[in-house]
């Protein structure tokens, strides 16, 4: 292998670990609209970008319209662009899927 695509190699694979680490992830679980708007509320509070998906489809997770798009009474994946977000994750404590 040539020195050249060994350098290729080694930034592609360094890029695909530093992007797994610039993400939390977890599941939670609106029961209504009130629990949508908390959750909004909560969510705006921190300067992270975040993604509630729900199959193929990927809602912004500080925007309430999106929310009441993906429905409610099951679970949907949370990805928060941020390496350390313990306080959000304390703070959404109470939508946190089992």
């Amino acid at each position: 292998i040539s020195s050249e695509r060994l350098c290729l190699w080694y930034i592609q694979v360094s890029i695909k670990e530093v992007s797994k680490k610039v993400m939390s992830e977890m599941n939670i679980s609106l029961k209504g609209p009130e629990d949508a708007l908390e959750f909004v509320r909560r969510g705006e509070k921190y300067p992270y970008t975040m993604d509630l998906c729900c199959g193929s489809i990927v809602v912004d997770a500080k925007s309430i319209l999106g929310i009441l798009y993906l429905g409610f009474d099951h679970v949907v994946h949370l990805k928060v662009h941020a390496v350390e977000c313990g306080e959000l994750r304390k703070d959404l404590e109470k939508f946190l899927a089992a």
